[in-house]
């Protein structure tokens, strides 16, 4: 009976161990190679992502913009750009024509813009606004330096 009994347990405690040993080897396998699926489909996220980012960070804006400034007529001409700032001129058609050049930047981000008129003049001012979800139009607020007077421009990109 002890010889019975010792085998048992000798037999027993293989077991256990093989089953231990086993059991282990086959699970982190398995977490392996999930890890590595969850690990690419992170990575490409990830570079979709910046792709999105890269492609809204420098959206090109350049090119001629017509709409209205102050109920008049108005061209807004961009003619360089370096990443998110930007440069060009204005021309607002009241009795006199207003000829002025521009500078400024954009937050691709939330698509807002600001800039300022670069000649100094008693009409010179800031303008901010935001660009429409396509880049295709932007309006806004431009506000004198002198007096502090605001008045209402939209543009759309021309083609």
């Amino acid at each position: 009976m002890k010889y019975f009994l010792k085998s048992f347990a000798v037999i027993l405690l293989v077991a256990l161990f093989a089953i231990s040993c086993g059991g282990k080897k086959e699970k982190p396998k398995e977490k392996q190679k999930q890890e590595k699926v969850d690990l690419q489909k992170l990575k490409k996220e990830r570079a979709k992502e910046q792709a999105k980012i890269t492609e809204q960070k420098y959206q090109d804006i350049t090119g001629t913009w017509v709409g209205k400034f102050d109920k008049r007529s108005a061209v807004l001409k961009i003619t360089e750009q370096n990443k998110t700032s930007f440069k060009g001129k204005i021309q607002i058609n009241y009795r006199q024509q207003i000829n002025q050049k521009i500078a400024g930047s954009f937050n691709a981000k939330n698509k807002s813009f600001q800039m300022k008129d670069l000649l100094h003049s008693r009409y010179a001012g800031t303008y901010a606004g935001k660009f429409s979800d396509d880049y295709s139009s932007m309006s806004g607020k431009f506000t004198m330096n002198v007096g502090k007077k605001k008045f209402q421009f939209t543009f759309k990109k021309k083609k």
